[in-house]
């Protein structure tokens, strides 16, 4: 098919013409502004510094519209899987805060800044682990929804010979799914970086965490422990795993989990690939479901309280 505003050929599932940005068919979900998608406008330069990350949460259909265009330098393992452990150490701070010991304050300060190192080098490989399944699990429900890793091909580069092309008809070029006309620079001049497109869809989880934290540093719903030595802490660790307060944060993130980051996944991997927003979210929805109940048993304060 054609765009009737440029002209130049199209694939018949694409939802906004690659080369002018018009619309060419658009959803009853792409009706609620979350997922509105961009469209009839010209991408000029790229969303700097932290203004993509307040992006994200906010108008997450521009943010990933403008990460798409320009994929160098994305910034996601830093702002969202370094800043996650970043977080998680605050966690053992807010711990150590409930924690009496008899030791100086010199001491304390040390013993303050070893619980912070603690959670932050455990959170470092948690994340990496949760992140990198998640977003594996998330990869094979987009397989099933919007043929994720065909479409991956397709549109960034990974195409057969021109000479091959046209060899073929142009019958067979529309089944295949492949543009006649040549793709845009923006497409094939860099890699489709997916994973770190993706980490970007879990902005939400990163404030549900910040926000664990918080609650952990303000609450006094934690009874003070006291300890005498670093053998002790496991203990204590499991202790604090049962209250109520880090059960209220645990809960945070499941929620945030199932109920936000489908939005900003489904969103992140539509503009990927120009996809049904309604057939990519429902698989995200499946996945966060699943992936909140492994959450909610591999918790880390569950983990703390088998030790």
């Amino acid at each position: 098919m054609r765009c009737v505003k440029c002209g130049n050929e199209v694939n018949k599932e694409d939802f906004v013409c690659i080369y002018c940005n018009a619309r060419l068919r658009e959803e009853k979900i792409e009706k609620i502004p979350y997922f509105r998608r961009v469209t009839d406008e010209k991408w000029t330069s790229p969303i700097k510094g932290w203004n993509r990350f307040y992006l994200v949460l906010r108008n997450p259909s521009r943010a990933f519209w403008d990460i798409v265009h320009y994929r160098e330098n994305i910034g996601s393992w830093f702002k969202v899987y370094f800043l996650s452990a970043v977080i998680y150490g605050l966690f053992g701070l807010a711990l150590f805060v409930h924690v009496r010991t008899g030791f100086t304050i010199y001491s304390r300060i040390l013993n303050g800044l070893s619980a912070y190192m603690l959670f932050f080098l455990f959170g470092l490989v948690y994340f990496f682990l949760f992140y990198m399944i998640s977003i594996q699990l998330f990869s094979i429900g987009a397989n099933y929804s919007i043929n994720l890793k065909s479409q991956l091909k397709l549109r960034y580069g990974e195409r057969k010979s021109k000479k091959e092309d046209e060899e073929k008809t142009t019958t067979m070029l529309e089944a295949e799914g492949i543009y006649p006309t040549a793709l845009p620079s923006h497409l094939t001049a860099q890699k489709s970086k997916k994973i770190s497109i993706m980490l970007w869809g879990f902005t939400p989880f990163l404030i549900a965490l910040a926000l664990s934290a918080i609650v952990l540093i303000i609450s006094g719903g934690l009874s003070s422990q006291t300890i005498n030595s670093a053998g002790e802490l496991p203990a204590v660790l499991a202790s604090f795993a049962q209250s109520i307060v880090w059960g209220i944060t645990d809960w945070i993130q499941v929620i945030v989990l199932i109920g936000a980051v489908p939005i900003t996944m489904s969103i992140a991997l539509r503009e990927l690939v120009n996809a049904s927003t309604f057939r990519v979210y429902v698989s995200c929805l499946i996945v966060s479901l699943l992936l909140g109940l492994v959450l909610y048993f591999f918790r880390p304060s569950f983990l703390f309280n088998m030790i």
